[in-house]
């Protein structure tokens, strides 16, 4: 049977066509995501006690559930909207540490059907495997001529609607409350930007499983006949995504490689983060990280290298109540654009300059742009900026019996480059702008000085 569903799946895949419509969606999922009416917003009075910027809400609604919701205020959070979404209930979303907590000045976390406080009491029928809770409801609401997933997802688009008015929106989701996070995102308005946690990575892999762990609220019938959850995301470009951990049909993750496969390696509106052995940062800074890159406000770096500088009257660097990411600078930036370009290098076979059966194409690139950039006649691109410390050294004549003067407070790239060809680095003070004191270089320059070395700290012109 297995093997039949599975050739089926494989004719879908093939005869699905590639563009779809918000239409497509609703119909699949069966419904309208303003049948519930009108609602009323009611939040209770500031606690007396706990975090005091908690309000506890219900979004009342006239011919469906009451939903409820957290919105939690961070004054001193940079700005914008996050409304969230955990199979594990609202507070999951907002908790310090594993959760978002002070992630944006707003949050709103709220339970839909199924999930936290809307989650169906456990009945004698759980105890068979064939007709647990969720089972039962799923196929009852399919009596209905709705679907449970359509249902969650038009809960989700509920608390989207109350969320304040004149902000564009970011959806995260949790879980198995991912995919109603993700199909209301996709069809609100006001929403840029998705993030999908810990997630179901597409309906195919939920079909051709012998054993899958997932809920049925998850499956929806005849989903494969019009789209699957990657090419879906793929095909919208409108929307910014970021992808943490996928999963498979028995709720284990995907490596990283596979995960870029099915998402795609070439769409910058999509991206992919994956945890190895250890989680490499908490989900609070993965998030923040990548909200600072995709921000609106936040110029790219073609559009900063085309203008001139912001103290100039160009645009600034990182928008307003949007700051550099506190973790690791360099690396934090790294993702599927570095490793799509690593991979058409690998793909060349020459990986070194004079050695392979092609042309190093890429670093030629650079350098040309390079030169173009800086109105150089030439220019050399290195492996790393110790080595092209290294290689300006040697350009200077530098060797034994020299002094290179440089900052005392710098990386240690700087003066290691010195010893590497038998110079003495010539520690130098720094003033207020953490760079070379003037003053200092005049006292400790004489015949012996071969080079200054002018470090241009955290971007501050030395």
């Amino acid at each position: 049977m297995l093997e039949v569903v599975q050739r089926r799946v494989g004719v879908l895949r093939q005869t699905r066509r590639p563009n779809w419509s918000d239409r497509d969606v609703t119909r699949v999922l069966a419904i309208d995501p303003a049948a519930s009416g009108a609602q009323t917003i009611v939040e209770a009075p500031a606690a007396t006690w706990g975090y005091r910027w908690l309000r506890k809400g219900v979004a009342q609604a006239d011919r469906d559930l009451p939903l409820p919701f957290l919105r939690a205020a961070f004054p001193g959070a940079p700005a914008g909207v996050l409304v969230a979404f955990s199979d594990g209930g609202k507070l999951d979303a907002l908790r310090q540490g594993a959760g978002l907590f002070g992630l944006c000045q707003t949050i709103i976390s709220a339970d839909v059907r199924g999930f936290g406080e809307l989650a169906p009491e456990p009945t004698d029928y759980d105890l068979y495997a064939w007709c647990a809770v969720d089972r039962a409801l799923s196929d009852l609401v399919l009596f209905t001529g709705e679907t449970a997933l359509g249902q969650q997802a038009r809960d989700v688009w509920r608390i989207l609607e109350a969320a304040p008015a004149g902000e564009t929106l970011t959806v995260y989701g949790r879980g198995e409350a991912a995919l109603p996070a993700l199909f209301a995102g996709l069809l609100h308005p006001r929403v840029e930007r998705i993030v999908l946690d810990s997630f179901l990575c597409s309906f195919e892999a939920l079909a051709t499983s012998e054993a899958p762990l997932w809920s049925r609220y998850a499956y929806l019938p005849g989903v494969l006949e019009a789209f699957d959850l990657p090419e879906l995301i793929r095909h919208r470009s409108d929307r910014r995504f970021l992808l943490v951990n996928p999963l498979d049909a028995s709720k284990q993750p995907l490596d990283e490689m596979d995960a870029l496969k099915l998402f795609g390696m070439d769409d910058d509106h999509v991206t992919v983060h994956v945890d190895g052995v250890a989680q490499t940062a908490p989900l609070r800074d993965i998030v923040r990280t990548w909200l600072d890159r995709a921000h609106d406000g936040a110029p790219s770096a073609g559009d900063r290298l085309a203008g001139s500088l912001a103290i100039h009257g160009g645009p600034p660097v990182r928008a307003p109540g949007h700051p550099f990411p506190t973790r690791y600078l360099g690396a934090d930036w790294t993702g599927v654009n570095e490793l799509r370009n690593a991979r058409r290098a690998i793909a060349t076979k020459t990986l070194f300059r004079h050695y392979g059966p092609g042309k190093p194409v890429m670093a030629e690139q650079f350098e040309r742009a390079a030169r173009e950039k800086f109105g150089a006649r030439f220019a050399l691109a290195t492996t790393s900026g110790s080595a092209a410390l290294t290689c300006a050294l040697i350009g200077l004549g530098v060797g034994p019996g020299d002094e290179v003067i440089l900052p005392a407070f710098s990386w240690f790239s700087c003066y290691e480059s010195v010893v590497a060809l038998g110079a003495l680095p010539v520690f130098c003070a720094i003033d207020r702008s953490l760079n070379l004191d003037p003053d200092d270089v005049a006292r400790r320059s004489g015949p012996r000085t071969k080079a200054v070395i002018a470090v241009h700290y955290q971007g501050s012109l030395a």
